[in-house]
């Protein structure tokens, strides 16, 4: 049984909306409460287009700051390095759509499952991150560093398994079918 994902999900001062679209993109709206931020990132299988609905981001692409505000737009191409900031004292809504999909739906999916379990605990994106390799799927988003990269997959292998979480992922394959 598929996981209805066109639903609300918060996870620690973000929450995100996926969009139905059948036209080889993945949709969502996404809001980032005050002083909520996403550390320096790359997408190595999907370029990220945003648009501003309300309030003012600060990015931070290869490096170089750039500061949006409702209206405006940026494309970050796959395999960019960079991160977002909500500085302000408002709440910043933004849409955002991937190019191609690459396994962002899935992502969704596991983060709703992981969040009927726990709910609205932002740990649950840990959870994912430990869940994605052993499901055969293509990261969504990593750490620019393939060194720590490989320290935190060995790390979170550790904590997974003494925490467990190999019946979690027993557990959305069996849902997911």
């Amino acid at each position: 049984m598929p996981i209805d994902i066109y639903k609300k999900i918060k996870l620690g001062k973000e929450t995100f909306l996926p969009i139905p679209a059948a036209d080889g993109t993945f949709k969502m709206d996404w809001w980032m409460e005050a002083g909520g931020s996403v550390p320096n990132h790359v997408h190595r299988y999907m370029d990220e287009h945003f648009t501003i609905i309300s309030g003012t981001a600060t990015f931070n692409v290869a490096g170089k700051t750039e500061v949006k505000q409702a209206g405006e737009s940026l494309f970050i191409p796959k395999g960019t390095i960079h991160g977002i900031k909500n500085k302000s004292t408002t709440t910043l809504n933004i849409q955002v759509v991937y190019t191609p999909p690459s396994d962002t739906a899935q992502m969704f999916q596991i983060i709703h499952f992981l969040n009927q379990k726990y709910p609205d605990q932002a740990s649950n994106m840990v959870k994912y991150f430990y869940m994605f390799p052993r499901l055969g799927l293509q990261p969504f988003s990593e750490i620019p560093s393939p060194m720590v990269m490989k320290i935190l997959s060995g790390v979170l292998t550790i904590v997974g398994f003494f925490a467990g979480w190999n019946k979690l992922v027993t557990a959305y394959k069996h849902l997911a079918k």
